[in-house]
């Protein structure tokens, strides 16, 4: 449905999809089984996709912000006109459930070193 509107799926990731009008107006969308998370330059490009989910499928449940997708929390930074991703909830499960009950559970002390390297962190 996405390539029927424009959408160019990327090679290396057949979940996600991107749109790009000029170098000011696009739009991505990452999709899992029925979940589907998109942002875009635009709203004109979000009513566009929500539109045409409507039309093809009927019912479509949108919420205009998310707080998270596929176990990640998302946190906008409005001023710094950015947006972070962390998995803390996720780590911890696997902590949980792999560590024996002695070892300290906080993931940025087993984790903090190995992550400050990559663009990922946790808070």
């Amino acid at each position: 449905m996405p390539k029927r509107i424009g959408y160019r799926q990327l090679e290396n990731d057949e979940c996600v999809f991107m749109k790009r009008d000029s170098d000011s107006t696009w739009s991505h969308l990452s999709t899992h089984i029925h979940d589907i998370i998109h942002i875009a330059s635009h709203q004109s490009l979000v009513h566009e996709l929500k539109d045409s989910l409507i039309a093809e499928f009927g019912e479509v449940i949108y919420h205009p912000t998310a707080d998270s997708y596929l176990g990640f929390s998302i946190q906008r930074d409005p001023m710094s006109q950015s947006f972070h991703l962390a998995q803390k909830g996720q780590i911890t499960k696997i902590l949980d459930q792999y560590l024996s009950g002695d070892v300290k559970r906080d993931p940025k002390d087993i984790l903090g070193r190995h992550l400050k390297r990559s663009h990922w962190w946790i808070k």
